[in-house]
């Protein structure tokens, strides 16, 4: 998504903060919408399902599913175990948290998901202890001064969307 809002194939992206792709290099404008939360999700039938937490240490032991080792959220995932000196037990590799939902579902192993995502009842969401797994979300505009009216609008609808969201989280 970088390289291509970069390139003005794309007028806008919507991405998590590159942490490790630096947005100014590439004189990118980031902008954040929200920041979103993950939280371990087991299916409803699992014997953790009776626990509010979890330490990192014990989810490595765990059969994960993670997102493929190219995702922001990957390497992200990536990185927190390597600095607490852990190799998660990864079982499986999916695109998208939809896709991920459905193996847990099928009891397949577990999974960071994000923390709204789970929130539909349907899976059991456990956060982890002394670790906060968060991301920053926004919009990522190319090195111009011009934006075409239709990414304007959209730009605009994502904000009104993230600030409903958080006014209806805090309430």
């Amino acid at each position: 998504v970088l390289r291509n809002v970069s390139t003005y194939q794309l007028d806008v992206g919507v991405i998590y903060a590159p942490i490790d792709s630096s947005v100014v290099a590439t004189s990118l404008t980031f902008e954040k919408l929200y920041t979103d939360t993950f939280v371990l999700t087991v299916p409803p039938q699992h014997p953790l399902t009776r626990r509010k937490s979890i330490s990192l240490e014990e989810v490595a032991k765990l059969p994960l599913i993670h997102y493929p080792p190219l995702s922001h959220v990957r390497r992200y995932f990536d990185r927190i175990f390597a600095q607490s000196g852990l190799k998660p037990k990864i079982v499986m590799e999916l695109e998208n948290e939809e896709a991920m939902e459905r193996m847990i579902a099928a009891d397949m192993g577990v999974a960071f998901l994000s923390k709204h995502r789970v929130q539909n009842g349907k899976l059991h969401a456990i956060r982890i202890r002394d670790c906060q797994l968060a991301c920053d979300v926004g919009l990522v505009f190319p090195p111009t001064n011009y934006l075409p009216r239709a990414t304007r609008e959209f730009a605009e609808m994502c904000r009104a969307a993230a600030n409903k969201s958080r006014l209806t989280r805090s309430e």
